[in-house]
């Protein structure tokens, strides 16, 4: 998965090629905002999944330059929001909408939409309880995926001396044997 990520990544040259990218230049060309390793790439899911629930429009703005702000992996911030997505919305907004209430105290509504000022009421006392819903959600939700992303990486890591030392346990009989 890392690799077909390194293929998609911009190089340098098609930075500064780029009409809009090249005004931005100056904050785009460290290496450490498209390395992928254990710390810009953990950094990265964590502002990703942040923003992800954050009801604001173009969340991979903020979330870009988050990621500059905090040294992470750019692409890696900007997909992680992708987390809300079409699909993903509805079911987001009912869960930080009943989180926020729950935290609040505030009772469930009984919709009843006699008036049409019925509707601008309703969306007033709903604000309060969906926005603490969507900034709990998103602490929580960015620190656990910070901590996942730490661990994965750890085990991959693992998976990876094992593998080599294994590989060089068996280069070293074969030579013993020979």
């Amino acid at each position: 998965m890392f690799n077909w990520f390194k293929k998609k990544i911009p190089t340098r040259e098609s930075l500064q090629d780029h009409k809009i990218l090249a005004k931005l230049y100056h904050l785009l060309h460290y290496h450490y905002l498209w390395h992928f390793n254990r710390h810009s790439v953990s950094k990265a899911i964590a502002i990703g999944s942040f923003f992800a629930f954050i009801p604001v429009p173009f969340q991979m703005i903020p979330a870009a330059l988050c990621a500059l702000v905090f040294r992470a992996n750019v692409g890696i911030s900007i997909a992680t929001v992708w987390i809300s997505n079409p699909i993903t919305i509805p079911p987001m907004i009912y869960a930080a909408y009943k989180l926020g209430s729950w935290m609040i105290g505030h009772p469930g509504f009984i919709i009843s939409l006699e008036q049409p000022h019925d509707i601008i009421h309703l969306l007033s006392q709903s604000w309060p309880p969906f926005l603490l819903g969507c900034i709990t959600l998103s602490i929580t939700f960015s620190l656990v995926n910070y901590i996942i992303a730490r661990l994965f990486y750890r085990l991959w890591i693992i998976h990876k001396w094992h593998k080599n030392r294994e590989k060089h346990k068996q280069a070293n009989t074969t030579k013993k044997e020979r």
